[in-house]
Parts: structure tokens; C-alpha cells; sequence
């Protein structure tokens, strides 16, 4: 067990000896007048949402001190911490500037594509008159999208290579702009957990489908997890917990002291 708590970060080794110690996170916040909000932080390691560093230090030395740890233990964990963290962000910063490169030439690429399609266009509608014919009919496929229309304009433009060309490019630059594909590449809003504990109980929180812990909770325990797919949660007392998605109230069905599996979406 001990070798366990030797891997653990600051703020999860800190709330393991403050669960086994059966001490609320209400005791820890009397005690070193620090707001429940930045023990929740402390306990998750989201240093970024605290103060300055030498605050956390602070927050961290008065935190050990109160459930009855060696404070300097918990700053060196912490250091250690932060200096991993710091480090595998440097390297996913690294990783993420030649794709964005990448991205930045095919956006370019893109840009250019549509400028010409539709400077193509304009330049047709001004030397020949037959254009504006064509554009109107163009139009109305927009809007009907029926095989006869689409078939009259192309065997009308092909005797036209200029037409039939400008025609071609606007077409292609219709369909490459279409919003349903730009939909289906819209970004997933992250889900944001909320647990607040009402009742003596346990839990099990499967973050993405991996990454599971089980926690033993006293009330007024708070918990905070992030996601993008979802969470699995198994809970060992269906009314000893309240559970809040983006802040909005989940529904928990059970009886008090029933085990209970939700899934979150």
C-alpha cells in the first residue's frame, strides 16, 4: 500500500490520507481557512486554476499539516509534479506545431481553390453574356437539385469550353463548401463532473472507458472529473451521492444503500 501512495501526485497522495483518516473536506477548510473550491483543486493537482506558486506551496504545507503529514514530503511531491507536467507539455507542444503547419498549408491551399473558382466565375459572367443564362440555371439546381435540370445545363455548356469550364470549378467549390460536412467536424463540448457526497458510500468513476479508481466517501466529499466520450460510474449507495453534469443535476434511480450503474452520457 505504501508503495502505491510513493506514485501518487500531490493532490491525490493528500486526499488518500484524508479518506483514510475519515476526515471531511469541511474539517480540512476550518482548519486552514482555505476555500472547499481550492482544496477540490488541490486534490485534482489543476494547479493552473490557483493562485501563484508560492501560494500553492502554502496550500499544500497547511493541507499536510492538518491531516497529519510531513509537509515537506508533500512540496517534494509536488516539485516533482510539476516538473513532469512541464515537461510532457513541452512535448506535446512540439508534437502539435508541424501538424499545425500542415493544417495552416491545406487552409491556404483551400483559400486559393476557392478565390480562383470564384474569380473564374466572375470573369465569365463579364466576357460572355451566355454566363449570366448559365448562372441563373445554376441556381435554380441549387434549389430544386432534380437530374433533368442538372443534365440540361452540362450538355448546354458543353458547347462552350470557356462556360462549361467556369462552370465546372464553381460547381466543385459548391460542393466542397457544403454545411453538413462542415457540421460533422464541429469540436466536442468536454463534460465537466460534479460529486457531491450526501452519505457514507463508495464509487467507481471509469474516465473514457479507462483509468478506473474506486473511492470511499464520507458527506461532504467533493469530487471533480473531466471527459470527452463520458464516465462510467458504479455506486455502492444510490442516495449517498449528488451528481452534476456541466452543471446540470444527473438523476440518480435506486433506493438508499443500493448499488447502482450509470452511464454518463
Amino acid at each position: 500500500m505504501e508503495t502505491d501512495k510513493g506514485q501518487l501526485s500531490p493532490g491525490a497522495y493528500l486526499k488518500s490520507i484524508r479518506l483514510e483518516n475519515g476526515i471531511s473536506l469541511e474539517a480540512v477548510s476550518g482548519a486552514t481557512k482555505i476555500g472547499i473550491d481550492h482544496l477540490l483543486h488541490i486534490e485534482m493537482d489543476y494547479h493552473e486554476k490557483l493562485p501563484a506558486e508560492v501560494f500553492v506551496k502554502g496550500f499544500l504545507r497547511a493541507y499536510a499539516k492538518a491531516i497529519g503529514l510531513d509537509d515537506d514530503e508533500v512540496i517534494r511531491r509536488y516539485l516533482f509534479h510539476i516538473q513532469n507536467f512541464q515537461g510532457a507539455a513541452a512535448v506535446r507542444l512540439k508534437m502539435m506545431k508541424p501538424r499545425q503547419r500542415i493544417w495552416l498549408w491545406v487552409l491556404m491551399g483551400f483559400g486559393v481553390l476557392i478565390c480562383s473558382a470564384a474569380w473564374s466565375v466572375f470573369g465569365t459572367s463579364i466576357l460572355n453574356p451566355k454566363s449570366e443564362k448559365i448562372g441563373e440555371e445554376n441556381r435554380s439546381i441549387g434549389r430544386d437539385g432534380t437530374t433533368e435540370q442538372v443534365n440540361a445545363v452540362l450538355s448546354t455548356v458543353q458547347t462552350d469550353g470557356l462556360i462549361k469550364d467556369a462552370f465546372t470549378i464553381h460547381l466543385t467549390a459548391h460542393i466542397e463548401m457544403d454545411p453538413k460536412k462542415a457540421s460533422s467536424q464541429a469540436i466536442t463540448e468536454p463534460l465537466l463532473l460534479r460529486i457531491v457526497t450526501v452519505q457514507e458510500t463508495w464509487i467507481k468513476v471509469t474516465v473514457d472507458g479507462q483509468n478506473t479508481k474506486r473511492y470511499s466517501l464520507n458527506p461532504g466529499d467533493r469530487m471533480e472529473f473531466e471527459a470527452s466520450p463520458g464516465f462510467q460510474l458504479i455506486i455502492g449507495n444510490a442516495k449517498g451521492v449528488q451528481l452534476t453534469l456541466n452543471n446540470k443535476p444527473v438523476s440518480i434511480i435506486g433506493k438508499a444503500g443500493q448499488v447502482v450503474n450509470i452511464q454518463i452520457p
